[in-house]
């Protein structure tokens, strides 16, 4: 397995489950939602930089600085915003079974059998190739669509490389 993944043990309800990964998306997953809104945060102060007359023109009188301010005050909340989401997200992997949980006021778990999988689907876009990311669909059996969809994850190639290695050992 890779470097990435991190052995650990947790206790759920009285007995001791022990997971041989414990795994939340990679920051580098994360790019994209903080990068897009820092750059939509930010264009009124880069376009007033460049055009100065650009807002009296209009009629609005508002100062660079300000539009600075506010654009690092927003992309610093959307930063802490995104580190939440990552952070809520974990999937453990059993030798048995697979726990993809997420959410910190609500949270949902979702526990899958390795033995009930039937399809594992890896896609990876140009972006993901380049930071060894990628998306992982599950589905079992019994069900027309996927269940777990797992974006972010660092090494998804290892992901579903261990869970065909243990789907094919329980058979």
């Amino acid at each position: 397995m890779a470097k990435t993944f991190m052995s650990a043990t947790k206790s759920e309800g009285g007995e001791a489950a022990e997971f041989d990964y414990i795994l939340s998306p990679s920051v580098a997953g994360f790019l994209y939602p903080l990068f897009v809104p820092a750059l939509v945060f930010l264009a009124p102060f880069i376009l007033v930089s460049i055009f100065p007359n650009l807002l009296t023109g209009m009629g609005l009188n508002v100062g660079k600085w300000t539009l600075l301010m506010w654009g690092v005050l927003l992309t610093a909340a959307n930063i802490g915003i995104q580190e939440i989401r990552r952070r809520s997200k974990k999937l453990k992997l059993h030798i048995d079974y697979l726990v993809f949980s997420q959410g910190i006021f609500f949270t949902s778990m979702e526990k899958i059998f390795i033995q009930d999988i039937k399809t594992t689907e890896l896609t990876k876009n140009i972006f993901e190739r380049i930071f060894n990311l990628g998306t992982i669909k599950i589905a079992t059996a019994g069900t027309d669509g996927y269940e777990v969809e797992l974006k972010g994850y660092s090494n998804p190639d290892e992901i579903v490389k261990y869970i065909a290695v243990h789907r094919k050992e329980g058979e």
